[in-house]
């Protein structure tokens, strides 16, 4: 299968790190390898059927749809496309306890154009893709110290 993965555990609940993930569009642009992303300003992000672009630093645009969430199994996954390139990305958390999860990034390269993809820009791919588990994490530090900030002081 033509596939990469990424995977980072992180100090913080599911809960937390679910939040983090449906609100990617907040970190997403920390990514080296992405330029901006683009979509409508509505104030939910994170639904199924959301469109939006990532737009990158080769040029040009990728659109994703979000196509599946599943909170109860803390499960997103997104359909990419690029010209005849198509792509799935799927988001996932793994709860370890104690306060601890572990945040998996799949990304899965369809048929001989994902396939050519992978081979040609496996590394960069690669790169992409733990810059996105370490953004994720990052993100969902900071919501958990803002939690805790807020706890501890209305106490």
């Amino acid at each position: 299968m033509n596939e990469i993965h990424a995977e980072k555990d992180v100090a913080v609940d599911g809960e937390t790190a679910w939040v983090a993930l449906t609100h990617f569009n907040e970190w997403v642009e920390e990514i080296e390898l992405v330029d901006r992303i683009e979509y409508d300003k509505t104030p939910i992000f994170c639904y199924v059927g959301r469109n939006y672009k990532l737009h990158m630093p080769e040029g040009f645009p990728i659109k994703y749809r979000i196509s599946m969430l599943d909170r109860k199994n803390l499960e997103i996954h997104i359909e990419g496309h690029a010209s005849i390139f198509k792509n799935e990305l799927i988001c996932k958390i793994i709860p370890l306890g104690d306060r601890k999860c572990r945040l998996i990034r799949q990304q899965i390269y369809e048929g001989l154009p994902g396939s050519l993809f992978k081979s040609f820009f496996s590394k960069r791919e690669k790169s992409e893709g733990q810059q996105y588990v370490e953004a994720w994490a990052r993100y969902a530090r900071k919501l958990d110290k803002e939690r805790y900030d807020k706890d501890s002081h209305s106490k």
